[in-house]
């Protein structure tokens, strides 16, 4: 099974778009890729390719960032031609751009349930309230579900990223991974 398909059937639907966008960051790759391919050799893509593969809502951002990596303001080189062409390592830093903040967006809300449930847990024992019990503990195990499917996503794409482009960035995003991961439990706990 395609890990992008198994996100989408086994993710907890209330909580879908808090997933790792795993197919939306594949289709940067493969834009990669395509430039890389190319006859000329110049390694890029033309605008019409990163408009048409990077129309998902998750690259909203993406003139005004790679605007940015040209060191360009409001889409225009400074001789005031338009890009036209982007290189692959402007799409290579888009694409960490994006995995940064998928990170910081699974995190986030791990840590904020994390904390919804330890209160839930916690009033539910004060009340003596086993139903409220139960619930909770069901929310923690679709919690432990939703880190350990984006973690593993997290690793499938950047092991995806490494063999379409020849570089070695998993086990430093993995270590950066693991770090926020540690973090976020530290701080449930202390709660």
């Amino acid at each position: 099974m395609k890990f992008g398909n198994r996100i989408r059937e086994e993710r907890y639907e209330p909580w879908a778009k808090k997933y790792l966008q795993y197919n939306a960051l594949k289709k940067i790759i493969s834009l990669i890729s395509t430039a890389k391919e190319k006859k000329d050799k110049t390694n890029t893509a033309t605008k019409e390719e990163v408009n048409y593969k990077l129309r998902d809502s998750l690259f909203e951002d993406k003139w005004k960032f790679i605007s940015t990596f040209y060191g360009v303001k409001d889409g225009n080189v400074k001789t005031g031609k338009d890009i036209n062409t982007v290189s692959v390592d402007a799409l290579s830093s888009y694409f960490f751009h994006i995995l940064d903040n998928e990170l910081v967006k699974t995190i986030t809300f791990s840590d904020q349930k994390s904390k919804e449930i330890n209160r839930q847990m916690t009033s539910s024992r004060v009340a003596k309230n086993r139903k409220q019990q139960v619930d909770a503990m069901h929310l923690s195990a679709i919690l432990i579900s939703f880190v350990e499917l984006n973690y593993t996503g997290f690793y499938k794409i950047l092991k995806k990223f490494d063999k379409n482009n020849d570089t070695n960035t998993l086990v430093n995003f993995m270590e950066k991974v693991d770090h926020a991961t540690q973090k976020m439990n530290s701080s449930s706990a202390e709660k």
